[in-house]
């Protein structure tokens, strides 16, 4: 039936016969949309786009409907949806009865009030679709989930499954946001001090006789025998004692009630896992046996996990805190860090794909929380590192693995032998960058590593190790098949005065091949020569400067280079022998001696 007819179809079904209000008439054409949606998300999946778009619409009609015209009740019977005693919904078959969910579970009206969210109606509808989907086990009904849902802007009356009233009524639709107006709450804890598990006394009531202090005692024997027990009261009471006991309620109720409110808006306000791990806490202060301490921080760990893989940090840190200080040492944190950094966790990999789509803030939050729990907790973030697919989350846990390994890299030294290059890196990265004393031998296995970004890091690297440490492995690296590789290893020899490195770089400016190479290859090489060597180094270079006699023979991008470096050495020594070369007869030594002096404004 199309949207624009509804109208027509509410006032045929209408039990008057004058034709309905407009508000009747619109609030039947929004019901006979939630109807099509809801076949039309039985039909196909949820994230088809026909079904997001009907559910979009829905929820949005509703909103304007109750902005225009306030809030509205439906009521329901086994053939029929009524709203002001009008009908607008009717069963069209035995199998399109809209109505007879609700009327099945005991449901007999719903109220809607102004202000309600998207998420309120989509929810319904998830409710609706549980109770009446081919699959569903038959043991939920809509009663306990709408409980469960708590929807704030819907009011719910039902049929009392004990008593005669219905205690979750709404009543009006003015009261339908109010505790009252809503199911049924769960009771609240009995303070601290607090007597017995059963209702408070009221001050000044008189007690019944035959009945003890707490409200399950059982009652004692009168003149009429035994007396058989109700809920709280015997059932033979005198009619005057239970008249006075009302009064006495009556005059204390709205204090009571007040009160009430005030501890059940508390505990709705209280995040479950806050609420048990105060329960927690609380059994483990009763000096539990062994056997109930080791249940307790199961329970912790369960809460834990769960904080984890929802993103509630600051439910975590007090598990943590309550482990680590109710336990008095009892509860070691590694296994269980241990058991979130193997690759198979599901709470870590619940974790990682929240992360990736979640702003910086949270990642720092998280990033927060993980340094909470010590060194421990390291391989942990290595594990949400290898996996996590976003640069950002990683760049911010990487930044708070540097602060942790501080004094103590060799806890990521099973990491580089990881077979994912990216994660090795990674590690060599944390490894360099972390302060105090940087092992070079963790290097010494990488410097063959087949990925050239892995060789490219570990020189990175080197830079913040001890120079005595590092010079082995950089000597290595010279001669590395990558030019990004062998140029950074020997910018840092070039960085201080050293004969060994100076005598090993020697050898390798005296290889005929190298003048063949690309110029800025045997420039780096003549750079971290000058930079390494001391006089002793000069006559081998005068000796290649003089070596050829023109430009056929060498370059003149190579000869300069040379120059350069007896330049960079700087003592007396090569200053006189770049002042011999500006007047030698070969052209080409000359010429770039002096090239090089006017550069350093000596000529």
């Amino acid at each position: 039936m199309s949207p624009e007819r509804l109208p027509s179809a509410a006032a045929k079904l209408s039990r008057n016969a004058a034709r309905p209000e407009p508000r009747i008439a619109e609030i039947a054409t929004w019901l006979g949309q939630f109807s099509r949606t809801l076949k039309t998300c039985r039909l196909y999946e949820a994230a088809n786009p026909n079904t997001v778009r009907f559910r979009e619409e829905l929820a949005g009609n509703l909103a304007a409907l109750l902005e225009q015209h306030g809030a509205f009740r439906l009521e329901f019977n086994a053939q029929q949806v009524l709203c002001e005693e009008h009908v607008v919904m009717g069963a069209t078959s035995r199998e399109d009865n809209f109505a007879m969910p609700f009327f099945r579970d005991g449901l007999y009206a719903l109220s809607f009030v102004p202000g309600i969210e998207p998420s309120e109606v989509q929810r319904l509808v998830d409710i609706l679709l549980r109770v009446t989907g081919r699959v569903s086990s038959g043991t939920e009904d809509l009663v306990t989930l709408l409980w469960d849902a708590d929807l704030p802007h819907l009011g719910v009356s039902y049929v009392s499954a004990e008593t005669d009233t219905d205690l979750g009524d709404v009543g009006d639709v003015g009261d339908a946001v109010t505790p009252q107006g809503r199911l049924m709450p769960w009771p609240a804890r009995v303070p601290d001090g607090a007597e017995g598990s059963g209702a408070p006394e009221v001050a000044g009531a008189k007690r019944p006789e035959g009945t003890s202090a707490g409200a399950g005692a059982p009652a004692q024997a009168n003149d009429f025998g035994p007396a058989p027990r109700s809920d709280d009261w015997g059932a033979c009471e005198p009619a005057a004692d239970l008249e006075l006991a009302f009064a006495a309620l009556d005059e204390t109720s709205a204090v009571d009630v007040d009160a009430f409110v005030t501890r059940m808006h508390a505990e709705r306000a209280e995040s479950i896992a806050t609420a048990a791990i105060a329960l927690v806490r609380d059994a483990l202060g009763a000096d539990p046996t062994n056997e109930d301490r080791d249940d307790l921080v199961e329970l912790l760990e369960r809460i834990l996990r769960e904080a984890v893989s929802t993103l509630r940090w600051d439910d975590a840190g007090t598990a943590v805190a309550c482990l680590s200080e109710s336990t008095a040492d009892y509860w070691d944190g590694t296994l269980l860090v241990n058991e979130l950094a193997q690759p198979d966790s599901a709470v870590t990999a619940a974790l990682v794909k929240q992360l990736d789509d979640l702003p910086i803030a949270e990642t720092n939050a998280f990033a927060a929380f993980a340094a909470s729990l010590g060194a421990s907790s390291i391989e942990w973030l290595m594990a949400i590192i290898a996996q996590a697919m976003q640069q950002r989350t990683r760049r911010v846990l990487l930044r708070t693995l540097v602060e942790m390994c501080e004094g103590n890299p060799e806890r990521l030294a099973p990491w580089l032998s990881d077979p994912r290059w990216y994660v090795v890196r990674n590690a060599v990265h944390v490894i360099g960058a972390s302060g105090g004393r940087v092992p070079a031998g963790m290097f010494t296995m990488l410097l063959t590593h087949p990925e050239v970004r892995v060789r490219q890091e570990v020189v990175a690297a080197l830079a913040n190790c001890a120079p005595d440490d590092a010079q082995p492995l950089l000597l290595q690296l010279v001669h590395d098949p990558e030019g990004s590789v062998r140029g950074p290893a020997l910018f840092r020899l070039g960085a201080r005065r050293n004969d060994d490195v100076s005598r090993a770089l020697r050898a390798l400016a005296a290889d005929p091949g190298l003048r063949r190479r690309p110029e800025d290859e045997f420039r780096s090489v003549f750079s971290a020569l000058g930079g390494c060597s001391t006089d002793e180094a000069l006559p081998a270079l005068e000796v290649l400067l003089y070596e050829f006699g023109g430009p056929r023979d060498a370059s003149p991008a190579y000869l300069q280079s040379i120059a350069r470096a007896i330049a960079r050495i700087g003592t007396p020594a090569a200053r006189t022998v770049l002042d011999c070369a500006t007047r030698s007869r070969n052209v080409a030594a000359r010429d770039a001696c002096r090239l090089v002096l006017k550069g350093t404004g000596r000529v």
